[in-house]
């Protein structure tokens, strides 16, 4: 978009369409220049997919330890024939049991309201 305001409008037009000073940008667009190579090395588009044994997705692992073991430890110990499987089953499980839970709990409050309206 901004090569393309470049290209076909002045200098006024394109303060007005950027809300920012011509000057301004260019001194962006040169900061921005010292990152690619910043960004070529860190190869961020090369990471591997996060595995069930994270640290930040213990909870994951433990329901899924819980429901499908063999899942579980294919996950632990590497096999990644099928992570994005057991990622998603892990995560309807996390979100079956929350969901039981939830159900559970408005069950007891209905007895407890019934019991209340009985004394």
């Amino acid at each position: 978009h901004r090569l393309h305001c470049v290209q076909n409008m002045g200098l006024a037009e394109i303060e007005d369409e950027f809300d920012q000073q011509v000057e301004e940008m260019i001194e962006v667009a040169k900061d921005e220049l010292h990152l690619i190579p910043l960004y070529s090395s860190w190869r961020a588009w090369e990471a591997p997919e996060p595995t069930l044994d994270d640290e930040t997705h213990a909870d994951l692992l433990e329901a899924l330890k819980t429901n499908n073991p063999a899942a579980a430890d294919a996950s632990r110990e590497g096999d990644v024939r099928q992570p994005k499987a057991n990622w998603q089953m892990a995560v309807e499980t996390v979100a079956d049991a929350e969901a039981r839970k939830a159900a559970a709990a408005e069950k007891a409050a209905a007895a407890a309201a019934a019991d209340g309206e009985k004394r």
